[in-house]
């Protein structure tokens, strides 16, 4: 490897050697002030469900909908820099909205963007995703979120459709009542309560339903059958969901 080629690999593998795309400004709040909170509920109303002990039998989570795309196909790049071709992929899959400008907004983030720099031998996942500009006849993009962020023009479109990304894991506030066993003829249930992942002890409540006078358990607005309980399982039919309770409580 001569000295010119030793000095590029090792400016790529720090920096991603300079490219030939064009910088750009975003708004980086945009994916903040576009966001929502909402309450989403499991399982659904009248559906019949089995659980095991340890499970949730009803949840009521506090969660972000954010506006996003599903990426029908995964887009693969090339692009060249300081005259080597780095490859840029992007799977499909859904892409968050992470920015805007008043060109267009930008869907991605974290990992999303795998970058392949075959001089250094490097093989990453990096913050960046897809570009599409608000014009309708204006190609896509891929876009580079590092120390500034740049855009590939990919030349084409990509094929997406608009969506709204939930994700549950990511819950601000959830409630839940948890089966844990039958003894004779009660069943066993605990409420929780969690913030930002962390269990509310004090919130925590132990109960006992006795199931041979009522199979209609009730609690904080939860309703639901029992069709029939084992300490191994328990089927039933959800009639209504838990109240909802102030996280801030």
């Amino acid at each position: 490897m001569n000295k010119f080629i030793l000095l590029c690999a090792i400016v790529i593998t720090f920096s991603g050697c300079k490219t030939t795309g064009t910088k750009v400004h975003i708004d980086r709040s945009a994916a903040i002030t576009s966001s929502e909170k909402i309450y989403k509920e499991l399982p659904e109303l009248g559906e019949i469900i089995t659980k095991t002990p340890g499970e949730s039998l009803v949840s009521s989570f506090v969660v972000t909908k954010q506006p996003g795309i599903k990426l029908l196909e995964t887009v693969q790049h090339d692009g060249k820099f300081n005259g080597f071709t780095n490859t840029y992929i992007v799977k499909s899959g859904t892409l968050p909205v992470m920015a805007e400008n008043h060109n267009g907004k930008f869907y991605g983030g974290n990992n999303k963007l795998r970058q392949i720099v075959s001089v250094s031998n490097t093989n990453t996942l990096i913050r960046g995703g897809i570009f599409i500009p608000n014009s309708t006849t204006e190609n896509h993009s891929l876009f580079l979120d590092n120390t500034s962020v740049i855009l590939e023009p990919l030349g084409k479109k990509v094929k997406y459709k608009p969506t709204e990304i939930v994700n549950i894991d990511d819950a601000h506030f959830k409630q839940e009542l948890i089966y844990t066993g039958k003894s004779g003829d009660n069943i066993n249930i605990e409420y929780r309560e969690f913030k930002d992942n962390m269990i509310r002890a004090s919130f925590s409540q132990n109960l006992t339903y006795d199931i041979s006078k009522d199979q209609l358990i009730g609690f904080r607005g939860a309703l639901f059958e029992v069709i029939s309980a084992t300490n191994s399982t328990i089927k039933y039919k959800v009639i209504k969901h838990l109240n909802h309770v102030s996280e801030s409580k």
